[in-house]
């Protein structure tokens, strides 16, 4: 008998009710306001230049990085502590 599982009051919702957006709505706001909230502006120039400028810097130590980790394990002796 399957009659217990069709009751609506069982089922799971995932979409929030139109009352609860407008709350969340709110509640965004409030976060905003209080400062928890940190919006990136993608198109501001100080954004640009910081992507621009840490991009390479960190994709080139990654590769240093990985470089290196290669290198020691076919040579032990280039990366002895005492060379």
């Amino acid at each position: 008998n399957f009659s217990g599982f069709t009751r609506p009051e069982d089922y799971v919702w995932f979409l929030p009710r139109p009352a609860d957006k407008e709350a969340e709505k709110l509640r965004e706001a409030a976060r905003e306001e209080s400062g928890e909230v940190v919006r990136v502006r993608w198109g501001s120039p100080v954004t640009l230049l910081a992507l621009l400028f840490f991009t390479p810097i960190f994709g080139t130590e990654l590769f240093f990085a990985i470089s290196r980790s290669f290198i020691c394990d076919f040579s032990s002796d280039a990366c002895s502590a005492y060379n």
